[in-house]
């Protein structure tokens, strides 16, 4: 099973459910190019004590909306 990140420990079902999500996809589609995308906040910034889901959302719909 492929983890992106081996130094995070992810759930074991979600991890299978996105395995097998994207080996769908791979027999589905002819080319992909999946990426992913970490929003969090980096330790030490002021972003980091004081965020909350609304405001990350908020980022999250500006990066789609930017596409």
């Amino acid at each position: 099973m492929y983890n992106a990140n081996p130094n995070y420990e992810m759930n074991f079902m979600i991890l299978k459910d996105v395995n097998e999500h994207m080996e769908g996809l791979f027999q589905r589609f002819s080319k992909l190019l999946p990426f992913r995308i970490d929003f969090a906040y980096k330790k030490g910034t002021p972003s980091f004590g004081y965020s909350c889901k609304h405001s990350m959302c908020m980022e999250i719909y500006r990066l789609l909306s930017e596409t």
